[in-house]
């Protein structure tokens, strides 16, 4: 039943379970194991090797749908062009963004940049974004394009 159950529960997991629990039907009817306390425990046992030992091995010739997606989120943000909530200058002084559904404290690479106007990260330490200026006219027109179409 383990077994079969496989085929619902995708993950090549409990299959392992139900071979375990056939070696262990088929050393009781031996006579090998009499015990139930031995009968879970060599079912325990054997499921564990036999998960460990095979499914690597077993995996490389199951087809599978795989996707990697990146997991560092500031990675991602970079390059995202973004409306400036409080004016941000260069230095000490701090302005805000809005990214991300909330506002985040920002500082500018080059200049001030007016509140309502938009700015591209560049990159976060810790929670403050380093910002430039975003102009664009100044970008070639298929990438103008692919920005107003993400906005």
């Amino acid at each position: 039943m383990l077994i079969v159950l496989e085929l619902f529960v995708p993950g090549l997991v409990v299959c392992f379970l139900g071979a375990g629990a056939i070696l262990v039907a088929f050393l009781r009817w031996l006579g090998v194991l009499t015990g139930t306390v031995s009968s879970f425990t060599v079912w325990f046992i054997s499921s564990i090797v036999l998960l460990v030992g095979l499914r690597h091995f077993l995996l490389r010739f199951l087809p599978s749908d795989r996707s990697f997606q990146m997991t560092d989120e500031d990675l991602q943000a970079v390059g995202s062009v973004v409306e400036v909530v409080e004016s941000v200058s260069s230095g000490d002084r701090k302005g805000r963004v809005r990214f991300g559904g909330t506002t985040w404290p920002a500082v500018s690479k080059e200049g001030t940049i007016p509140k309502g106007k938009k700015a591209r990260l560049i990159l976060r330490d810790n929670l403050v974004w380093t910002v430039e200026p975003y102009d664009a006219e100044e970008l070639p027109p298929s990438h103008k394009e692919s920005i107003i179409k993400e906005e």
